[in-house]
């Protein structure tokens, strides 16, 4: 009666979404801030869903009396679940830092980097297209 077998299209690639896609943000005069390997900001994945839990009872009276923002709990997610590698974030001498979850916090939290990096990370990750399936025949050359 209702043993129907649709082909339902799938949206992107879920283990690409999970592993993370690296990102590099330029500015206007093509100066890289950095490559940041974020996965896709899906309300369904596991990661995100353990994440936000965790935030909720973080914030709990912050969210309760309304003291914390949404961009802040936004921010929070972004670096406890979405954010999970870089490369090119350099020091004042021009040395590579290595990616920890206490420098990117600091690196994030530089007024000029929350600014600009931030927003075009957040499109990036929101953006399912750039979590997309590789057609397996485009892959290995054949038409």
């Amino acid at each position: 009666m209702t043993d129907f077998k649709f082909k339902v299209p799938q949206r992107y690639d879920a283990a690409t979404a999970q592993e993370g896609v690296f990102f590099e943000v330029v500015d206007e005069y093509d100066t890289s801030w950095g490559e940041f390997k974020c996965i896709y900001s899906d309300e369904d994945e596991r990661r995100i869903k353990l994440a936000s839990d965790r935030l909720k009872v973080k914030y709990a009276k912050e969210i309760r009396t309304g003291k914390v923002s949404t961009k802040v709990l936004q921010f929070e997610m972004f670096l406890e679940a979405l954010l999970v590698d870089w490369r090119g974030v350099k020091d004042d001498k021009g040395k590579e830092i290595p990616f920890t979850k206490e420098a990117a916090r600091a690196y994030f939290e530089i007024p000029e980097v929350a600014k600009f990096v931030l927003p075009h990370l957040y499109d990036y990750i929101s953006d399912v297209r750039n979590f997309k399936l590789v057609d397996k025949d485009e892959v290995t050359g054949n038409s």
